[in-house]
Formats: C-alpha cells, sequence, structure tokens
C-alpha cells in the first residue's frame, strides 16, 4: 500500500481513499503466491515492483471505461498483478522457509524427507 501511495504521489495523481484500498488489496494479491517464502525485504521489494506496474495499468483502465467493461478493476488487480507476482521467485529466499507442525516450526535443514 505504502508503495503505490508513492507511485501515486510520484505521478501527481490525487491519493484517495480508493486509492488507498487499492494499493492495500493489489499487495494482498501479490504477497499471496511467496506467503512463506518471502522475507520483509522481499515483500518490499515485490511491492514496489506490483505498485510500478499495476497502478499505471490501473489507470489506464479507467481511461478506457467507456470501452472495456471492468468496473471491479479485475484485469488491473488480479490480471496484471497476478502476473507480476510469478516473478515472485525472484525475492524468494529458501532459507526463510519453515514447515509447521501444530505450533512447532521445523527450520528448514530439520525436515523429514520420508
Amino acid at each position: 500500500m505504502t508503495m503505490w501511495l508513492l507511485v501515486d504521489l510520484m505521478n501527481a495523481r490525487e491519493t484517495t481513499a480508493i486509492s488507498i484500498c487499492c494499493g492495500a488489496v493489489t499487495g494482498l494479491i501479490a504477497m499471496t503466491p511467496g506467503a512463506g517464502y518471502i522475507t520483509v525485504g522481499g515483500g518490499m521489494c515485490t511491492g514496489l515492483i506490483v505498485a510500478a506496474i499495476c497502478n499505471p495499468v490501473m489507470h489506464w483502465m479507467d481511461t478506457k471505461r467507456d470501452t472495456v467493461n471492468d468496473v471491479l478493476d479485475v484485469f488491473s488487480f488480479h490480471g496484471e498483478c497476478g502476473r507480476v507476482t510469478l516473478l515472485t521467485w525472484l525475492c524468494a529466499d529458501a532459507h526463510s522457509t519453515c514447515m509447521c507442525i501444530g505450533t512447532t516450526c521445523l527450520p528448514h535443514e530439520e525436515r523429514s524427507h520420508g
């Protein structure tokens, strides 16, 4: 959401409550595929990339309202954001993953492979 607002400010757009909500939804969509594999720094990097790509696409789709029926911004959020988050493997950290059993998390090295 923060990166979304920064992209809005860099492009001299008005920051509104709808824009903040759009940024929050985009952040959730972006983080879901890599939820267990991305560190905080990787999450910020992914947020910056997604906001930089999806924000202009959403505003471009707003100019096409009369020809494209995308009232809920499904294409610009889920379509573009989902496509961009396929690249979350670039920010993934294999050492930060853990497998949770009940309330105990086993580090990557202690997992049983059988």
